[in-house]
């Protein structure tokens, strides 16, 4: 435990100390906006640690967001060290991915699922639709709008997962409210007038009466909810609550008969049960999960494997979650199904932080019941309301109460006992003022708002200590072209459509065009003069006017006067000869009739000539010809030169980074697209065209900043956690921050509150809350047209409403002109820092900045850490496919306890194989090839098989750190946050481990093996770092330190040796070739201790952005060495 412990308990308040202190049995607290939470699970966790009850290990934080958990563990690092790393910090959803894949077994029947897209899943729901009987009651068909229910019940689907109902249970609940209807709707019948007046109310009141003695679940919500209708009659003095409560909850059925509009709803909420049901079997026969599955998956396998439930309890003794107002329905259940052993006795160590006034999740399925419902869950629930604030003033702080009191549903308005006035404690804050401001046009309020700000700088106030937050990103870029003119610095992060981004377009265009290349009758001569213009090509608009000209005049084609005109006629531009590019366009129209998509855009692009880096572990490149696949042709596309060249980066890191993350997305995109089948130029369009067809974008999200002082751009969800000198609520418009509810086809009944029907005001009030709680002391709120309802009320704290002339002509002027102007990158050190934020090191990655072979950090830079792009090498493909097998093979084993059949083995292979979408020739040879190296694997490895070793342990969740004795800073000199992935581990006694990696292609028989090639030496350079890097990803994880790695093995698959015995002599029978390394000798410790040097040199070389010149060492084993000792001793 870090000194620093005591120094942080002794400055907390009496009601945060309880906090910390209660470590035992279940605890709520009511943490406000700047209270302090963050801090408090940080000591809480400290003083767990402390008390000696349980290791970090034994402790679940489960946050909303990557950055949540990011800040959470830079807050315990400094606290108590590299045991931050220990501690299991993870979003709900990273939390059951991370529990998916070191169970394997339990999840999915063994088998490997993988996520389904949003289109996969609208079409999956398309063919369900199409199966539907004629006239079925939500299977309508519109002849160009397509089916009328299909997008809502993709969404109400949705809805029931987050949730936590299975299709039976959702069925099951439908069933029991079908049951009661009859009842309720008597009631209804009975006291309902026709016309509701005067004497309303105490009918109305006979009706709740009647509602609360039903046994319905049903009929006590429909109780309540006529009691708040009569209380707003005796506020109001108006009988109109009544009124809207009638044509809210009820309804007229074709006979004309008044009844509960729930129940009219029942037929399409039992269709809908069979969509959804139909829908999980066909997810589950192709394989696929989507994102909501991930938790439901979870927690149905804790309720149904004690053994699993068991284990799991043991490891995560105490249990924390933050936010908790945000969770819903499925990930309630993750918890209580978590810390349900009746060992507790309704008092497991569960502490929720959180606060009803700031639950903004409602659109992602959050139910702010279950912070209201917490004290019913478990038993004794110790209640502690934090009210001291240390981030704002006390004026900021009333101005923010008078918003959020308009609200109706909050904990203070239901308990007594919770009082949430928040009182300013830190007193070192600037006195500050709230400013609110209206203008006639969003024009002249933006241009107030960039002037104000850059008064702001122009007194010195740090550019990070500045925030304008906006209802929705549109209003922030509406923002930019301002910001622009004055040249303030700003962070955002773009999240745009890629469809419309222009180098996208040009290669959807270009895939549309060549898709018809010889075909005479729809060849696409139209797009041409488009493609023409692309920019990359170097074309004036003259040159191309006389490939028009040329063309109109011979009645020919555009390619064929390219072909004719484009040396003689036509002059080259910039070196490209206009026929070159016809033959280039020809040449790949010919070749994409039968050449997979992939390597058609890779040539497109102009990859052919990069040289081969992969982010595969399972890309062993061997003397089979399994290098990069690409079209031979004499003519190199110069798109990736103009966007991606090697200035690019230098010029507009902006633009290059926005650019190259959309182009990966688009490519990641198709890639998954009908996975399994081979895909061509012409799916492209397709692709394109469903996406529209079904009003799915496909959207990159790209973090900006000009440098490391910006001024941030936020929405009001992004800003939560978040706090600034300076805040700008901007476009508080009532049309934008309180917009209007949308109906919905497919209505849940009132006591399955699942669906976001359109937020109500008590929505738009936390959420304008958020936003002004992010202040310290200063806030304005500007607005053009009608202001937000809630800031009309008399009861608002007085503002400064003054303003200073806006200099409007010039400044909109130049901010109109330059509306469409790419944002300027001024730092491009800020811009690649977002890309190394959180970075982990895996050995792959290590290898290749260290390969100077193959360019080295330089090449890393592009390949691994920006990731440009490319098609998968053959080689790749078929590794991937040969550990898939065996993957499968060793967690069949584990979880039936019997070897798997051989059949079974070779069908995962070719399955995997195909999705590779290699070139037919090439796929059959490959699976030729690994159809012979499974059986005589299987022959030979089939009583290891049925041992079920562990297979695929993946670090990436294990918090992997290796922290040097010199600093105990992770993101300085001397440490490095690690990641990798485990083929296979053989436990031995006393917690021993053998780590084994699978590799495919040539063998080798010792590690000094004479008459090596520079290629094989470097191989094995690598491998050993490989296997040395395993044994420090184990020893140095959270849940897996406590084994000890002894040896490491490459297992060469492919390769098939006589049995050697102690003695030296061989017999004749067979086994898998295999190279042992040990790691626990003096030699290998020595090596160890050098290697660990090496790690953290590169990753601090990486994470500080410096890609060293490496042209003075030889590109051999002994420059690559020479290059490793000048990292290690920091002279480059």
């Amino acid at each position: 435990m870090e000194p620093s412990f005591d120094e942080r308990y002794k400055n907390l308040n009496k009601e945060q100390k309880r906090a910390v202190d209660t470590t035992d049995g279940p605890v709520m607290v009511i943490a406000g906006p700047g209270s302090g939470k963050t801090e408090l699970l940080s000591l809480r966790v400290g003083n767990i640690l402390k008390n000696g009850t349980a290791r970090a290990s034994n402790i679940l934080l489960l946050t909303f967001t990557e950055t949540a958990a990011q800040n959470m563990r830079d807050r315990l690092e400094a606290l108590i060290g590299a045991d931050a790393y220990r501690v299991a910090i993870y979003t709900f959803h990273g939390f059951c991915t991370d529990i998916i894949g070191r169970y394997p077994e339990y999840f999915f029947e063994a088998t490997h699922f993988r996520p389904a897209s949003d289109l996969l899943q609208s079409e999956m729901l398309e063919k369900i639709f199409e199966r539907l009987p004629h006239k079925h009651i939500i299977g309508s068909f519109h002849p160009e709008l397509g089916y009328s229910y299909l997008k809502e019940a993709q969404v109400r689907i949705k809805d029931i997962k987050k949730g936590g109902l299975t299709p039976a249970r959702f069925r099951e609940i439908l069933k029991e409210n079908e049951k009661s209807f009859s009842e309720l709707n008597e009631i209804l019948e009975k006291y309902l007038p026709e016309r509701v007046g005067k004497d309303s109310p105490a009918v109305f009141e006979q009706m709740k009466s009647s509602f609360e003695k039903t046994k319905s679940s049903m009929g006590h919500m429909y109780a309540n909810s006529i009691s708040l209708a009569l209380e707003a009659v005796d506020a109001t003095e108006k009988t109109t609550p009544l009124s809207t409560w009638k044509t809210s909850y009820t309804g007229k059925t074709e006979e004309n008969k008044r009844v509960l509009k729930d129940f009219l709803s029942l037929p399409k909420l039992f269709a809908l049960a069979d969509v959804y049901e139909m829908y999980q079997e066909a997810l589950r026969k192709d394989g696929y999960f989507d994102y909501e599955d991930m938790i439901l998956q979870v927690v149905e396998a804790l309720a149904k494997h004690v053994t699993l439930r068991t284990e799991l309890e043991e490891m995560y003794q105490y249990i924390m979650v933050d936010e908790f107002q945000d969770t819903n329905n499925a990930q309630l259940s993750l918890v209580k199904a978590m810390s349900s052993n009746p060992v507790h006795e309704g008092h497991p160590n569960v502490c929720v932080v959180g606060d009803d006034d700031q639950a903004i999740y409602k659109f992602q399925g959050a139910e702010i019941s279950n912070i209201h419902t917490f004290k019913e869950l478990y038993k004794d629930v110790e209640t502690i309301v934090l009210t001291e604030n240390y981030r704002s003033t006390q004026k900021v702080l009333d101005f923010a109460r008078a918003i959020v009191t308009q609200g109706v549903n909050r904990l203070e308005n239901r308990y007594e006992e919770i009082r949430k006035d928040l009182i300013a404690k830190n007193t070192k804050l600037e006195k500050g003022k709230v400013h609110t401001h209206a203008f006639p046009t969003a024009e002249e309020e933006y241009a107030y708002i960039a002037q104000e700000v850059s008064k702001l700088l122009d007194k010195k106030v740090p550019a990070k200590e500045i925030a304008l937050i906006a209802r929705e990103h549109k209003q922030l870029i509406l923002l930019l072209p301002y910001l622009d003119a004055l040249n303030i610095p700003y962070t955002y992060t773009r999240k745009e459509n890629v469809f419309d981004e222009k180098h996208v377009k040009e290669l959807i265009i270009l895939c549309r065009f060549l898709s018809t290349v010889g075909d005479n009758t729809n060849e696409r001569d139209d797009l041409l003069p488009e493609i023409l213009a692309f920019p990359f090509w170097g074309l004036d608009r003259i040159t191309i006017w006389q490939i028009a000209e040329n063309a109109k005049r011979e009645n020919i084609s555009w390619l064929s006067s390219m072909q004719k005109y484009g040396e003689s006629v036509i002059p080259a531009k910039a070196g490209i000869q206009v026929k070159d590019i016809a033959i280039f366009l020809i040449e790949l129209g010919v070749a994409s009739q039968t050449t997979p998509l992939e390597i058609i855009l890779d040539t497109l692009i102009g990859s052919k000539d990069i040289p081969l880096v992969t982010d595969s572990p399972d890309d062993d490149n061997d003397s089979v010809n399994f290098g990069k696949l690409a079209l031979k042709t004499d003519f190199t596309s110069p798109y990736k030169e103009y966007y991606f060249g090697k200035n690019a980066l230098k010029e507009n890191a902006s633009t290059y980074i926005n650019f190259l993350s959309s182009l990966r997305v688009f490519m990641h995109a198709l890639r998954d697209y009908k996975e399994g089948e081979a895909l061509r130029t012409h799916d492209v369009g397709g692709f394109v065209d469903i996406h529209t067809d079904y009003k799915i974008p496909l959207i990159n999200e790209t973090p900006f900043a000009h440098n490391e002082n910006s001024v941030s751009l936020l929405t009001s969800h992004g800003a939560k956690g978040l706090e600034f000198a300076y805040v700008f609520v901007v476009s508080v418009n009532d049309a934008i921050w309180a917009g209007s509810k949308k109906g919905n086809k497919l209505s849940f009944p009132i006591n399955l509150p699942l669906a976001n029907a359109g937020d109500d005001e008590d929505d738009f009030i936390r959420l304008f809350y958020v936003a002004l709680t992010r202040a310290k002391h200063t806030l304005y709120i500007t607005h053009h047209k009608s202001p937000l309802r809630f800031l009309t009320t008399s009861d608002l704290p007085e503002t400064d409403r003054s303003i200073q002339s806006i200099e409007a002509p010039d400044l909109l002027a130049h901010g109109l002109a330059v509306y469409h102007a790419p944002p300027f990158a001024r730092d491009e050190k800020a811009l690649l820092q977002k890309v190394v934020e959180g970075y982990m090191l895996s050995p792959t990655h290590l290898n290749n900045f260290l390969d100077l072979t193959k360019g080295g950090p330089m090449m890393f830079l592009e390949q691994n850490l920006l990731r440009f792009p490319q098609a998968k090498t053959a080689s790749s493909v078929y590794g991937t496919a040969i550990h898939k097998a065996l993957e499968d093979a060793y967690i069949s084993a584990r979880k039936d306890g019997k070897v798997p059949s051989l059949e079974s083995i070779i069908k995962s292979f070719t399955t995997e194989l195909k999705r590779g979408r290699l070139q037919d020739f090439e796929e059959e040879k490959l699976k030729e090839r690994g159809e012979k190296v499974l059986t005589k694997y299987y022959e030979l490895k089939k009583d290891e098989i049925k041992l079920g070793w562990q297979v695929e342990i993946n670090f990436a969740k294990q918090s992997v750190i290796l922290d040097l004795p010199r600093s105990s800073v992770i993101t300085k000199v001397g440490g490095a946050l690690l990641t990798g992935k485990i083929d296979k581990v053989i436990e031995g006694e006393d917690k021993n481990w053998i780590v084994v990696d699978l590799k495919t292609g040539k063998g080798f028989s010792a590690w000094d093996e004479e008459k090596l090639s520079v290629y094989d030496e470097l191989k094995l350079h690598h491998y050993k770092y490989q296997l040395m890097m395993y044994k420090i990803l184990v020893e140095n994880s959270r849940d897996y330190s406590g084994h000890k790695v002894t040896d490491g093995v490459l297992e060469f698959v492919e390769e098939v040796t006589a049995q050697t015995h102690t003695d030296g002599t061989q017999n004749d029978a067979e086994k898998i070739q295999e190279l042992k390394l040990s790691l626990i000798d003096k030699d290998s410790e020595n090596e160890i201790h050098r290697f660990k040097k090496l790690i953290v040199a590169v990753y601090n070389k990486i994470i500080s952005l410096d890609f060293p010149d490496t042209s003075k060492y030889g590109e051999t084993l002994e420059g690559i060495k020479e290059f490793e000792d000048d990292l290690i001793a920091g002279v480059i």
